[in-house]
């Protein structure tokens, strides 16, 4: 077994802690996504508005929707207003689903910074015998 110098072990340990923790990053990253998933497939605005940071931003449909207020817009005054008549949580007959796939997570090596990509391919719906105009796309 070689003898390591204090230097070197400390060193290593260091390297260590850094790789470990970026590996917690990216758990909490994708933990953060899924849990997006899940709140918008339950209908639960509320829940997914509280994800988002202060400076957050959202790109909809050709629109950006910054800071807190421009989330809450899109979320609470669009989605929640459209989908469930304005209540927070899910309602008798509407599907909604956004697996969350093919996520692509590159933490910067000093864990300040973090970008993800994930892809989602929404599928929705309103069944027949729900109240409203049966629709599904």
């Amino acid at each position: 077994m070689p003898n390591h110098s204090i230097e070197e072990l400390t060193a290593k340990i260091e390297e260590l802690h850094n790789r470990i923790g970026i590996l917690e990053d990216v758990h909490a990253i994708r933990r953060l996504q899924h849990a997006y998933g899940y709140y918008i497939d339950k209908c639960l605005y509320d829940e997914t508005v509280d994800l988002f940071a202060e400076n957050g931003e959202v790109h909809f449909m050709g629109g950006i929707f910054r800071g807190r207020a421009g989330v809450r817009r899109l979320y609470i005054e669009r989605f929640r207003k459209n989908f469930t008549n304005d209540k927070n949580g899910p309602i008798f007959g509407f599907l909604l689903d956004h697996p969350q796939t093919q996520d692509v997570i590159d933490v910067a090596p000093d864990r300040k910074t973090a970008k993800a990509r994930y892809r989602c391919n929404m599928q929705a719906g309103l069944h027949e015998s729900a109240v409203g105009r049966t629709r599904q796309w």
